[in-house]
């Protein structure tokens, strides 16, 4: 129980940085085909990674206690190789994805 409200409020506290470093435009973005791609193994050893114009990104669906995306492809995610995206992130946490070939 106490593992359990301990847990909540470190989510809550990042989540709340996160958010306010977003509305600040404290943030990173990236914009180009999605390269290198690498799910998630479906026994969770590794992390899903992909690459955009140079920059590596990588996320686990075992990183449940985070306000950043997460959604592997094990979980049905967004991500593929050979999509346009914009990415906005702050240091390893992406914000937002936003799929350029929709537009």
């Amino acid at each position: 129980m106490v593992s359990a409200i301990y847990f909540q409020l470190v989510w809550f506290h990042r989540h709340r940085e996160v958010a306010r470093l977003f509305a600040l435009g404290y943030f990173d973005s990236v914009q180009g085909v999605v390269t290198d791609f690498r799910p998630e193994n479906p026994d969770r050893s590794s992390n899903e990674t992909f690459t955009i114009a140079g920059h590596k990104f990588a996320y686990s669906s075992e990183s449940f206690i985070t306000p950043c995306f997460n959604q592997t492809a094990l979980q049905q995610g967004p991500i593929q190789a050979g999509m346009l995206l914009r990415i906005k992130f702050t240091d390893d946490c992406i914000l937002q994805i936003e799929d350029l070939d929709q537009k």
